[in-house]
């Protein structure tokens, strides 16, 4: 299912390049990487939250698993509605002064609540045991919905693009209420977060918003200085997705996995989880390089056009810093699932501060050049998380001097 949503995600952007100017193909990365920083800042670390504490509550209680997911639902609204007014207010305002189209304008809040709702659903589908179907609802459903109003709004109504691609992620977060309703049913009493459980949440939330703006800024920065770099960025990027494909699958399976095995200090079989996330993810990542290196920049531009000049160099970067997270991917999940919230945030807090700085000061504008930085920032990040995971197992092994014999 994630090869086939990557595929779809390629299509998405090919088509769009094919059938849209560029400056559009350059709003709808923009959008499109709103959402993604919704989606996993966007929680407040509630989605993480429900992983970690509610598969065993609903083999327990169905009722109280549905009572507890939705007073998450509406911890979050109760926060992030307030937030996302404000967000249109602004995009409102910079449309009155021409400094920003008044579709995206408008487009951006509801992506952004929108987007996030969605990956809470998500996270309740699988905390129910239906992993399959929360990964084809995101994967397979949402891109190719948006395809359908993709080629719906270039036939009868070009101008309505970016409303059309906000309309299919709106659609999904629908979709799935409509398959949870039940568990919003059941009868009793909410209970929002309290201020001990928020204290709990608040870390992984801010390591995991600080964490996806870091990798999710850089479009952001290449479409304040140029839209038509933005573009280029977005098929880079794309390209980027695809080659983390298979360590993004490893890790959403072998995610659920990893508190336990931290709980029962089996070090052995968490080293063992690693590896397999490391291997499945590299191989792809590598051929996905080989491939582009294949094509070549002459080839890669006669088929995108001179407009696009600097993507293959960008996908080449981006393929590279790919495969440097595919070998450190999982390790970041260690940490939020042990406990490590300090490690967990502060790594993301640095990256996201100097992806800001560079992007501030120092960016000049080039697609390729935000790609250098974006492979610099992954290597550093990806030594640390090793570091510190390394240390992990360590402190772990010598709790028990029978694990200590097994790493050993």
């Amino acid at each position: 299912m994630r090869v086939s949503g990557a595929a779809l995600q390629l299509v998405l952007v090919a088509l769009a390049v094919a059938l849209f100017p560029i400056g559009d193909v350059g709003q709808n990365a923009i959008l499109w990487s709103a959402a993604v920083i919704a989606r996993v800042g966007g929680t407040l670390g509630l989605d993480l939250y429900i992983l970690r504490e509610l598969p065993s509550l609903w083999d327990k209680s169905q009722p109280e698993f549905g009572l507890r997911c939705k007073s998450i639902v509406l911890s979050l609204v109760k926060i992030l509605l307030p937030l996302i007014l404000v967000a249109l207010s602004g995009g409102l305002w910079l449309a009155h002064f021409e400094k920003l189209e008044r579709d995206l304008a408008i487009a951006l809040p509801v992506v952004l609540l929108a987007s996030a709702v969605q990956r809470l659903w998500s996270c309740q589908l699988r905390a129910r045991g239906q992993l399959m179907l929360g990964q084809t609802l995101d994967a397979i459903a949402l891109p190719l919905l948006a395809i359908v109003f993709l080629l719906t709004t270039w036939a009868w109504a070009p101008h309505l693009f970016i409303v059309g691609q906000c309309t299919s992620i709106v659609m999904i977060s629908i979709v799935m209420f409509f398959i949870l309703r039940r568990d919003w049913r059941h009868p009793g009493k909410l209970r929002t977060l309290t201020s001990k459980e928020w204290k709990d949440v608040a870390p992984l939330g801010v390591g995991s918003g600080l964490s996806v703006l870091a990798s999710r800024a850089p479009i952001m920065f290449v479409g304040a200085s140029s839209i038509s770099q933005a573009a280029s960025f977005e098929i880079g990027q794309r390209v980027h997705s695809a080659a983390t494909l298979a360590s993004a699958s490893a890790t959403a399976v072998l995610f659920p996995r990893v508190k336990g095995l931290i709980d029962r200090g089996q070090t052995k079989q968490l080293l063992r989880e690693l590896a397999s996330s490391a291997v499945l993810g590299l191989i792809p990542a590598l051929l996905i390089l080989a491939g582009l290196l294949v094509i070549g920049a002459d080839r890669a531009d006669s088929l995108l056009g001179n407009e696009y000049s600097g993507a293959w160099a960008t996908a080449v970067i981006l393929s590279i810093a790919a495969c440097i997270n595919a070998i450190t991917g999982l390790c970041h999940g260690v940490l939020a699932m042990a406990n490590s919230t300090r490690s967990f945030w502060m790594i993301a807090a640095t990256q996201a501060a100097i992806t800001f700085v560079y992007g501030i000061f120092f960016f000049d504008g080039q697609a390729e050049h935000m790609a250098i930085f974006v492979l610099s920032a992954e290597l550093a990040r990806g030594i640390v998380l090793a570091i510190i995971t390394s240390r992990l197992f360590r402190t772990t092994a010598q709790v028990s001097p029978k694990i200590l014999e097994e790493v050993v």
